[in-house]
């Protein structure tokens, strides 16, 4: 299991470079996480990467195509809409990544949820998507600004204080 689990790591980050030959290599050896390795090449952009681990199994359409929104790749992203991922997940991930443009199709495709949208914007630092966010009517601004503070981005944190956030036990 321990081996299993090195070669795991090494295929993420082969996926994640791009490294098809070595990629394949570990996949011989005995690398199996293939929804993972999907993710991760969807987040980088290697299509190419990501269709192989669909051929070889891969089915969580849902965070293959949050990590294609996180790096803002729409083509992928388009695939596994296909396949039947869901908006809301990849309304996450456009946020986290801040691909503003994604986010705004993925509401327009019926993610709603504009609280987790938010709080996911500011974890990544994208102020522009949490002002959208609460212009549609995200108003929890203690865990907004909670999700700016685990992504360390202080002018969020600040923002929303100076909108109402006041409930501090998620410092500690």
């Amino acid at each position: 299991m321990q081996h299993n689990n090195q070669l795991n790591v090494q295929a993420l980050q082969a996926a994640k470079d791009g490294d098809k030959q070595l990629l394949d290599q570990l996949i011989q050896r005995g690398a199996n996480d293939f929804n993972g390795i999907a993710a991760q090449a969807a987040c980088a952009g290697h299509i190419q990467i990501v269709e192989q681990m669909l051929a070889l199994g891969a089915k969580d359409f849902n965070g293959i195509a949050y990590g294609a929104a996180s790096g803002g790749h729409k083509d992928i992203v388009e695939q596994m809409i296909q396949r039947g991922a869901n908006s809301f997940y990849i309304a996450y991930g456009a946020a986290s990544g801040g691909h503003k443009d994604i986010v705004v199709e993925m509401i327009q495709r019926g993610a709603d949820n504009f609280y987790w949208i938010a709080v996911d914007a500011a974890r990544g630092g994208h102020l522009d998507i949490v002002n959208e966010m609460i212009q549609r009517g995200a108003d929890n601004f203690d865990r907004i600004a909670n999700g700016a503070a685990k992504g360390g981005h202080k002018d969020i944190v600040n923002e929303m204080i100076q909108r109402g956030a006041n409930n501090f036990e998620w410092i500690a």
